[in-house]
Formats: C-alpha cells, sequence, structure tokens
C-alpha cells in the first residue's frame, strides 16, 4: 500500500526541501504504480506542467519549448480542456505528453476528511472519468498518468487507478506556486536538480518567464531533458 503520510509529508515541504527515497514504490502492475522521481542513474529530467490549458500562458510556454527544443507533460484539468481544447490539440502537435489532472482540482486532502472511503472513490473516479471523456474528445485517446490535485494520494486513488489503468505521477521538486521573484524562482529549481527528477511547473506567468533560463541551467548542469516516460525505471515504463 502507498505509504501515505510519507508523500503527504512531501507536498506539504514545499520550495527547499527534498526527501529521499520517496519515489519509485514497487508494485506488480503498471496499473496504480505511483512514481515521485524517474531513474536515478539516468542524468536526466522531465518537465511537467499542472493545471493548464490557460490561455494566458500556454501558447508561450509550447513556444518555449518549442525554441528549446524540449519536451514536457501536461497534467490538465477537464474543466480547462473543455474551455479551451485548441491548446490541448497545441500539445500534442507540438510532441508533448498530456495526463489527467482530474477535471475540477477538487481539495481531496479535505474531502477526505469529511467523506467515508467508499464516497471518496467515487468521487476521484468521476472527477478522472469526466476528465478523461473531455481529453480523449480531443486528441482520440486516453491518458495514461495521472496526477491529483496537491499530489494526493490515498489507498482510494491507488484502487481507481490500479481497477482503471491510470499510472500515478508526483514530483520530486517544485514551487512555482510560491511568491517569490524570478531570480529566485530559477535559483529554486536549478539547486534541486538530480538524476531522474521530475519537475512541477504551473502554467504560470512567472514559471514563462522564467523557463528559458531553468531550462539552460538545468542543461548547464549536463542534464539531458526527456519526456516523462523516458526517465522513468524501465522495469516498471507504463505500457
Amino acid at each position: 500500500m502507498i505509504r501515505v503520510a510519507l508523500f503527504t509529508f512531501l507536498i506539504l515541504c514545499g520550495c527547499g526541501k527534498d526527501i529521499e527515497g520517496r519515489g519509485n514504490a514497487v508494485y506488480k502492475n503498471n496499473a496504480g504504480m505511483f512514481y515521485a522521481d524517474g531513474d536515478p542513474t539516468k542524468k536526466c529530467v522531465a518537465l511537467t506542467f499542472d493545471d493548464g490549458p490557460n490561455p494566458a500562458v500556454s501558447a508561450r510556454i509550447l513556444d518555449i519549448l518549442r525554441t528549446k527544443k524540449v519536451p514536457a507533460s501536461f497534467f490538465i484539468l477537464g474543466v480547462n480542456a473543455r474551455a479551451y481544447p485548441q491548446y490541448v490539440k497545441m500539445y500534442i502537435d507540438n510532441g508533448h505528453e498530456v495526463g489527467n489532472h482530474t477535471y475540477s482540482h477538487k481539495n481531496f486532502y479535505r474531502l477526505k476528511k469529511i467523506k467515508k472511503p467508499v464516497e471518496l472513490e467515487k468521487i476521484i473516479l468521476k472527477e478522472l472519468i469526466e476528465s478523461d471523456n473531455i481529453i480523449s474528445g480531443i486528441i482520440s485517446r486516453k491518458p495514461v498518468f495521472i496526477r491529483m490535485p496537491n499530489g494526493f494520494i490515498s489507498p482510494e486513488v491507488e484502487k481507481v487507478a490500479t481497477e482503471n489503468g491510470y499510472t500515478v505521477v508526483n514530483w520530486s521538486f517544485g514551487c512555482d506556486w510560491k511568491s517569490m521573484t524570478k531570480e529566485n524562482l530559477v535559483k529554486n529549481y536549478i539547486t534541486h536538480i538530480k538524476p531522474g527528477a521530475i519537475l512541477l511547473f504551473h502554467e504560470k506567468r512567472l514559471t514563462a518567464t522564467a523557463l528559458p533560463e531553468i531550462i539552460d541551467g538545468i542543461r548547464n548542469k549536463g542534464y539531458d531533458i526527456v519526456p516523462l516516460r523516458q526517465i522513468l525505471p524501465a522495469e516498471r515504463q507504463p505500457r
């Protein structure tokens, strides 16, 4: 079973913290597996973006990634995909991965306190399926990867993921939801680069402004930026 307390702490630790040994729990099947890190033997990192599409910044982020020749994964909200399907198509047309970030970004930590497990499970499934239906209607395929809002993880998430063929992906480091200058944002991300890192970003203006320097900083440290699928350990690679 996923160690809920450990991963909850991961979410709460915020900018500047790093916990060793928190990722890559071993599972017998791909469905229901959880990753917070990629393969630590590879000097590679993966970039992931949450909460899009955001029409104020999505095109700008895609242009930066295209110019820098960098792949990324976008964990998108069904409600935003419904409103801005053109950007979902742009993610795919530019060679990026699309993941499911639920339909409406509910606060599942709060819901877990007030709902019975069976009720929580139904809400999780409804949020994922509703988002799946919208995304697959746009790109003609169901996302393999899911990321719950705020990195929420629980036995209910594990059960839904296992039964519905999802792989759960959180992150090694992220901090762009915090208030800081562009310079500090760049410094924090570059400081936390390590082999197999899965970096969390959001589709925000400040993130887009800092992104070129972050990409350059990653490469200046001798790291490759690769697709999310490529950074996951080969023996547990999602099919």
